[in-house]
């Protein structure tokens, strides 16, 4: 008994809160070789997601997004920036880091630890880009609505971010907009084109074929 207590104290003794708040709790299993990622940089990895009950709720052995623009969970995110190639590493994410107060409605309890065993596998760098002309914000009066034309595409924009078009034809927002910096904010919108594209042309089939079989 003594020693499974001594072992236990020693592997949370190797853990480290990347935060410094306890949001996000990291432990590295496997030491990496390679390079730490940067913001806005591609990465590639494998990873596995329980719940605090050890059921897994998500997996992937072989995953990629951009680091830094909000496509994934903050505390997943945080997690990787921290990671070196070929690192695998266990993090604990608490529920404000991860799904929040509400959680993932018939994924994910309210209030929910995560807990994800992630490797990085490889890290792409972002291609050179021209840089958008997006407008100026005001501190006092918000900007109306406008359109800006990214990689050929219209998307609207005003002072709480771009437009997303969800899959059920719905819009949306992005929650941490504001908190971009002028580069994130520019990667972001060319990501939330390619989607709103992918989604209308989607939804302009569907309704298609709905027409077709009436």
């Amino acid at each position: 008994m003594r020693a499974i207590l001594l072992a236990a104290a020693a592997r949370a003794m190797e853990r480290v809160d990347v935060r410094g708040d306890g949001g996000i709790w990291k432990r590295v299993v496997v030491a990496g070789s390679g390079r730490a990622p940067e913001p806005l940089e591609g990465i590639r990895c494998a990873y596995s997601g329980r719940l605090s009950d050890g059921s897994e709720f998500d997996a992937n052995p072989n995953w990629g997004f951009t680091l830094g623009v909000g496509e994934v969970i903050k505390g997943f995110d945080d997690g990787v920036a921290t990671m070196r190639v070929g690192e695998r590493s266990e993090f604990e994410v608490r529920f404000d880091y991860a799904y929040g107060e509400a959680g993932l409605p018939g994924r994910i309890p309210p209030r929910a630890t995560l807990f994800f065993d992630i490797t990085l596998l490889e890290i792409v760098a972002a291609e050179p880009r021209d840089r958008l002309a997006l407008p100026e914000s005001s501190s006092t009066t918000p900007p109306a609505t406008t359109v800006v034309v990214v990689d050929g595409e219209p998307v609207k924009l005003d002072a709480l971010g771009p437009v997303v078009i969800n899959k059920d034809g719905t819009a949306s927002r992005i929650t941490n907009w504001p908190e971009m910096t002028p580069a994130e904010q520019e990667n972001t919108l060319r990501i939330i084109v390619k989607r709103n594209r992918a989604r209308l042309a989607a939804l302009r089939r569907e309704s298609q074929e709905q027409s077709r079989d009436e």
